[in-house]
């Protein structure tokens, strides 16, 4: 299936190979009546002796009957395999024996319904955990006589349950429905609905009224993956914007087949949403519920008139509002009017430093005075576009090392870390102290540490800026802590918040001995520093990472901050007729390279390199910049010899190179595999530390690359021949792409800068560590109360509360008190100035 999540065909999952499941003709004839604890699915037919039955196919019926079982022996064998399979599992016996009498007692069930849906089916269906589906096509023969016109019937009263169930318009078809479980803190059994443009669950436990409707058009991608309990299996949905949900199956086949039509119902409704104009099924389905919405306010006004507020029923003569949500438009200003000295500190590799180089120039094409602040390294890079530079300790490849080698923050890394790079750290934050002078804005990645002590120091506004999710949110976990499979948006949250407190525990000591040494400032805490209020600006696009829900406004998506070096660049002549000669042989086009990390074995990942080359029959433009930070062990090794279809290059420019390539292979940081996608084209990903596991995540999520767990000949090689000749992944590479190009990061980062200034200002702390711009410092809070004059209750508690309140001995027992029991009948707090 060309669905299929990248890793999972890498992995050679049986359910995801395509084709993922093949219902045949005979599979198809309602076969997962067998099921689901509806009567239209249950076929109880006398089989003649001359016509022998359709197969059964487990993967689409998940029966308890053998698949290969006589067709003369289906009346005894089958019935005695039942009830011996039922019995040899003592959790399944009420399964076992409720699908004996699905299969083989309708008539007795239909004696028994109680509704359209019979009794015992429906118990039955319930504890075994079918499917079924409503959309596929129906096959006829003599027999289908008494019970066909029933089962269509049964299918529309199917449908129509669904729709009220959740309040759909008529136009919203059933096409499948599962049972399972809902995973937040603990299981929720219920019911999974499918269909052509919703995804739905219901639970069904009694004392539980869950319900779920989300449009396929807001899910991203679905995966399959292990469950949290024994014996189960997972199914991850994720959300643009949201945490993932997480779905449990008591049958992997189950599992496996909503998996695919979710998958399926996916496809259709992007193409749908991507068509120019809307069909005539769609209008139609628009004009009911419109219909409704119209009915349901009319009704809602009528009968709550007096707490209904009134709104204009037409616009024609009042101005259009004025909306303040997207920083690129607005009727306002907010450019400063005399030019700024910034300063932008950061630490790390060569993608730390290239994304804010783009960013200074913009400034200076402001007229602002931009400043980097980073390693020595990369000061004649700086220097060459113009802009000031300021050294900054701390040696980038042994940091590099320790994360390859540990990983970020683990253990062992803070183990190493702060036996090897204590005296490192005072220099770094030393400094980073003395490159920040002069300064009257200041935009720090966060992992330099010492930016906001900094600017509460020079008492200067203070932004934070990174290429990785920093900022708490349920949607996506911490860069630095991407689990080997989706955990929930709980999981989530807590990364930012064990890594917050885990990073600040491992340098507080230092950096509060810094403070009060060489700063002047008094020790501080994380509740202290407040990170979480600092305006933040994110330099991916809205379209890789989409921008979570629980984002605050001073937390900014911006698009990528990209540093485009094509223009000038003018490529060997050897480069050029490689990638001639490949385009007239007929061969694709691939760009690999690993960047500027650190690896134990550079001659082995080179010939790995070389030998999927080979065997996925592709060309390859070679970038090895892993060998310029070799150890000495391996220093000396001679290089491996590159064989004609390789072609070698030292560097260049991404946003040319990659517009020569069909796919790119790459470690997944930020900047490449920004420039990757916003050449339109299938990435491949090979994470090594840091936030590139988390990128492989999103690359994959999205439906355009993959990412590899390990490489080796095998799975690299049947990476690249996938992602090369993939038309599914290549299409979605293209519009992904396109909509990055229409992207312009760096001014929007400006126009979020100069529009978050004079909240930036409001944050900076005086002497005494309180913000001086306050907007609510010296004021008084107090109690507005709204409810029935009339009422003596109330009225003698307000009189109390408002006379201990001026006294001065609110307790916080009464105060609790008069909350509780006028909860309903007071608005929110809300303040005064104090004189």
């Amino acid at each position: 299936m060309a669905s299929a999540s990248a890793s999972q065909i890498l992995e050679d999952s049986d359910v995801f190979l395509s084709p993922t499941i093949q219902r045949s003709p005979s599979a198809t004839h309602r076969d997962d009546r067998d099921e689901f604890p509806s009567p239209e699915f249950r076929d109880t037919r006398d089989i003649s002796p001359t016509r022998p039955p359709p197969p059964e196919h487990a993967i689409t019926t998940g029966s308890f009957a053998a698949p290969n079982v006589g067709h003369g022996e289906l009346s005894s064998g089958a019935t005695l395999q039942s009830i011996v399979k039922a019995g040899s599992y003592p959790l399944q016996r009420a399964a076992g024996f409720a699908g004996y009498l699905n299969r083989h007692s309708k008539r007795m069930s239909t004696l028994l319904a109680t509704e359209s849906m019979g009794y015992v089916e429906k118990v039955s269906g319930m504890w075994k955990g079918g499917k079924t589906h409503y959309d596929e096509p129906r096959t006829s023969s003599p027999s289908d006589g008494m019970y066909g016109d029933d089962e269509d019937n049964e299918v529309a009263n199917s449908r129509a349950r669904f729709r009220e169930h959740f309040a759909l318009p008529s136009s919203e078809k059933l096409q499948a429905a599962y049972f399972g479980y809902l995973h937040r803190v603990i299981p929720l059994y219920g019911k999974i609905y499918i269909s052509d443009r919703s995804f739905c669950f219901r639970s069904l436990l009694p004392g539980t009224r869950t319900k779920l409707i989300l449009p396929l058009k807001d899910i991203d991608n679905v995966d399959k993956e292990r469950g949290f309990r024994f014996g189960y299996s997972g199914l991850v949905v994720t959300l643009k914007g949201r945490e993932e949900l997480f779905f449990e199956f008591n049958q992997a086949d189950n599992r496996d087949d909503c998996a695919v039509t979710l998958l399926q119902g996916l496809e259709v409704a992007r193409h749908m949403q991507e068509s120019v104009h809307s069909s005539g099924e769609e209008q139609e389905g628009v004009e009911p519920g419109s219909a409704e919405h119209k009915s349901l306010h009319h009704a809602r006004r009528e009968s709550n008139y007096e707490y209904d507020s009134k709104i204009p029923s037409s616009t024609e003569s009042a101005s259009p509002p004025f909306f303040f949500d997207d920083s690129r438009a607005s009727i306002l200003n907010f450019k400063p009017t005399e030019p700024l000295r910034i300063t932008c500190l950061t630490i790390g590799s060569r993608g730390d430093v290239q994304p804010y180089i783009a960013l200074c120039k913009g400034l200076m094409a402001d007229g602002h005075k931009p400043r980097i602040a980073t390693h020595l390294e990369f000061k004649d890079w700086i220097l060459s576009h113009g802009i000031e530079f300021a050294p900054v300790d701390g040696d980038p490849a042994e940091l590099m090392r320790i994360c390859v080698e540990n990983g970020m923050f683990t253990y062992s890394f803070l183990k190493e870390a702060s036996s090897k790079f204590r005296g490192w750290i005072d220099d770094l934050l030393s400094s980073a102290w003395k490159a920040c002078q002069d300064s009257d804005v200041l935009i720090e990645s966060p992992s330099a540490m010492g930016g906001i002590h900094i600017a509460e120091a020079l008492r200067i506004p203070y932004f934070r800026a990174f290429s990785m999710p920093w900022t708490r949110t349920r949607a996506y976990p911490h860069a630095f802590a991407v689990p080997e499979r989706k955990m929930g948006g709980a999981y989530n949250y807590i990364t930012y918040v064990m890594f917050d407190n885990v990073f600040w525990k491992a340098i507080s000591g230092q950096v509060n001995r810094w403070r009060k040494e060489e700063l002047g400032l008094q020790p501080t805490s994380l509740e202290k520093m407040q990170p979480n209020k600092v305006p933040f600006l994110y330099s991916f696009s809205p379209s890789v990472v989409i921008p979570p829900l629980d984002y605050s406004d001073w937390i900014r998506v911006t698009g990528y901050w990209f540093l485009d070096e094509g223009t000038k660049y003018e490529p060997p002549k050897e480069l050029t007729d490689f990638i001639k000669k490949a385009r007239e042989d007929g061969k694709k086009l691939v760009y690999v390279g690993f960047g500027s990390i650190v690896v134990a074995d550079s001659a082995l990942l080179t010939k790995t390199v070389v030998a999927s080359v080979l065997k996925a029959d592709v060309r390859c433009v070679l970038s090895k910049g892993w060998s310029d930070r070799l150890d000495k062990k391996s220093a000396n090794e001679p290089d491996v010899p590159l064989p004609p279809e390789i072609f070698l290059i030292k560097s260049a420019p991404h946003d040319w190179l990659f517009s020569q390539m069909d796919a790119a292979a790459h470690h997944g940081g930020a900047g490449t595999t920004g420039a990757s996608l916003r050449a339109g084209i299938p990435t491949i990903i090979k994470p090594f530390f840091g936030d590139q596991f988390f990128f492989g995540q999103r690359v994959e999520d999205l439906g355009v690359g993959i990412v590899m767990k390990k490489i080796n000949t095998r799975v690299f090689s049947k990476a690249l021949r996938e992602a090369s000749h993939s038309e599914w992944m290549i299409t979605k590479a293209k519009v992904l792409g396109e909509r990055i190009r229409k992207e312009n990061g760096v001014q929007t980062a400006i126009q979020c800068i100069y529009r978050d200034m004079e909240y930036a200002k409001s944050l900076i702390k005086g002497e005494d560590g309180e913000s001086v711009d306050d907007p609510y410092e010296d004021s008084e809070e107090s109690w507005t109360f709204i409810g029935d004059d009339e009422d003596p209750d109330l009225m003698k508690r307000i009189h109390d509360w408002e006379s201990m309140a001026q006294s001065g001995s609110l307790s916080e027992q009464a105060f609790a008190s008069s909350e509780s029991d006028a909860a309903s009948r007071f608005s929110t707090p809300v303040r005064k100035a104090g004189v």
